[in-house]
């Protein structure tokens, strides 16, 4: 998915939604070995810094060779099927995050939330319909 990607170099909010075909291990950083069950796994973050949406969803697409953020870990395992994302400076991932947290199947706790109080920013759906249900509006396009 990550090739031909366009994505504004404008600040703004993201959510990265991965697919699991199998129940699978992954180490994520400082979390430790993480067990990741079949189906949708969606990350929401936010791109405020320089290059906006474009630098930093690009680079989580790219699966880096030296990961920084959690996120960044998913890559040798799931496979991205989609990027939702909403321009502006808002800071609208914790109010993503609450939103997915209600619908979500389960999440991985402290997943890429070490600077807030989500319980998580990497949530679990069993089909593909239930981040978009969860979002509904809010996310101003699907690339």
């Amino acid at each position: 998915m990550a090739e031909g990607v366009e994505l504004p170099g404008a600040p703004g909010t993201y959510a990265i939604v991965f697919h699991s075909p199998r129940t699978c291990g992954v180490t994520a950083g400082a979390l430790g070995r993480i067990r990741l069950a079949r189906g949708y796994w969606v990350y929401v973050g936010s791109a405020l810094g320089p290059g906006g949406l474009q630098a930093r969803v690009g680079r989580h697409l790219e699966g880096p060779a030296k990961p920084r953020w959690h996120v960044d870990y998913l890559h040798r395992k799931l496979s991205v099927v989609a990027v939702w994302f909403r321009t502006g400076r808002a800071r609208l991932e914790h109010r993503w995050a609450r939103a997915l947290a209600q619908r979500a199947s389960g999440w991985i706790p402290g997943f890429g939330c070490s600077d807030c109080r989500c319980p998580s920013h990497l949530f679990h759906f069993s089909s593909n319909r239930g981040p978009e249900q969860a979002l509904g509006d809010e996310r101003s396009k699907i690339v």
